[in-house]
């Protein structure tokens, strides 16, 4: 409801108001639905502008694993290669993240040119549990975005966030989705 709130908010041009919303949003409850949002209603002109965006989302909640995994995507993006370790390094690898993994691949890859070593974490991201994201209770289909008809079969309401079954062990067929890290 916030994130539609807030969308909406910044199309009126009240993207100050949306992040606000968003902001107190994100305090009680981290999801990467909320982040997206608090970047669109910041409008940051480039990667850096964009890692100090989400600057008072990880003071709100600094254990939140995913808006470290939102700045060391950024962080990236901008060449800041100790800022992309660092809030790596943040997030829980024992949780085995394939998002957390192919961001350090992607770090390897970019700051060191170590194939060797990145070609190690893209087997850890490909070998570990699909990433969350909107699942339909009905038809078992992931989205990378909620939406109140299920894509796929239609159903009301019936998406929640969670991890997707793994395609050999689900009922239905699971759509490949790619997830903004």
């Amino acid at each position: 409801a916030a994130v539609l709130t807030a969308e909406i908010q910044i199309e009126m041009g009240h993207a100050r108001e949306a992040r606000r919303l968003l902001a107190r949003t994100w305090a009680s409850v981290s999801h990467p639905d909320l982040i997206r949002a608090y970047v669109a209603a910041s409008n940051p002109d480039g990667a850096l502008e964009t890692v100090k965006a989400l600057e008072p989302l990880v003071k709100a909640q600094p254990d939140a694993p995913d808006v470290h995994l939102a700045l060391a995507r950024a962080a990236l993006e901008a060449k800041l290669w100790g800022t992309a370790r660092n809030h790596l390094d943040r997030v829980d690898e024992g949780a085995g993240s394939a998002r957390l993994y192919r961001l350090r691949a992607m770090l390897e890859e970019a700051e060191n040119g170590d194939g060797a070593a990145a070609r190690e974490w893209w087997r850890r991201a490909s070998a570990a549990p699909p990433d969350p994201a909107w699942v339909c209770d009905n038809c078992g289909t992931p989205s990378p975005k909620w939406h109140l008809l299920c894509p796929s079969c239609g159903a009301v309401d019936r998406q929640e966030w969670r991890t997707p079954p793994i395609a050999e062990e689900a009922d239905a067929p699971v759509a490949a989705i790619t997830q903004a890290d």
